[in-house]
């Protein structure tokens, strides 16, 4: 359930992110004791969390152009009385960050599949915290056709999220694999690396207990002559051993 403030912001502030080139993610307004922090979160056109390339994302340059611009609009507004803001606040211009914000309808639908975290408005017959993977968005329905529905795989269902039910909703961070340092093996490539070691031992095992029974025979008949053994496949006979803001 967003305020009317940020949805009014959200009206003004988008063309301006128009004009530099970037979108609006998000416009959020919280209000603690005596003061407040309006939050304006861009990002470049097509930004994904699931891509992780720092170039691509939003410059400072830019991010000190939009608070100019949002700025200047804040302070035109108010002299035509057309926004009030009875608190002295913070204004902060920043881009998404590990867990982006979720406001847009097409943005739900952009990032069916990823895990998010949705707090829920005090009029929802529900937990307070729903998490779980977006599944994508639904029409309203005939009742609430200024809305839509926001669905989310938990681990025993699939809910139902009227929009306007929704205080504030982020992604969860996306935390990419560390890559395995060099000449440090994997714990799949080492279990491997051991059983090899295993195989080789007992097939050099098998050679050598050839080696004593041909020779014990060989003594028995009374035979002067040289043991051999025949090559096994994978084992090298050279002894070789297998290795391991703005104020306001």
């Amino acid at each position: 359930m967003r305020s009317t403030l940020a949805k009014q912001l959200e009206r003004e502030i988008a063309p301006l992110c128009e004009v530099h080139g970037v979108e609006l993610v998000a416009v959020e307004w919280f209000q603690g004791a005596g003061r407040g922090l309006l939050r304006i979160t861009i990002d470049r056109k097509g930004g994904d969390p699931r891509v992780q390339d720092p170039s691509r994302g939003v410059g400072v340059d830019v991010l000190a152009y939009i608070t100019r611009d949002v700025s200047a609009m804040l302070d035109a507004l108010e002299t035509k009385e057309e926004l009030v803001i009875d608190v002295p606040y913070q204004l902060e211009v920043t881009s998404p960050g590990p867990e982006r914000p979720l406001q847009k309808r097409a943005d739900y639908d952009r990032f069916a599949g990823l895990r998010a975290r949705i707090d829920m408005g005090p009029r929802f017959e529900g937990p307070s915290t729903v998490r779980g993977a977006l599944a994508g968005t639904m029409d309203g329905g005939d009742e609430h056709a200024h809305e839509f529905i926001v669905r989310v795989k938990t681990a025993n269902k699939t809910l139902e999220l009227r929009s306007s039910l929704i205080a504030r909703a982020r992604l969860d961070a996306i935390i990419p694999e560390k890559p395995a340092k060099p000449g440090k093996a994997t714990a799949k490539s080492s279990g491997s690396k051991r059983q090899e070691r295993i195989e080789a031992r007992d097939r050099a095992r098998a050679i050598n207990e050839e080696h004593l029974r041909r020779k014990a025979v060989g003594a028995g008949a009374g035979a002067s002559h040289n043991a051999t053994s025949e090559p096994v496949e994978g084992v090298e006979h050279d002894g070789a051993r297998a290795a391991s803001g703005a104020e306001r």
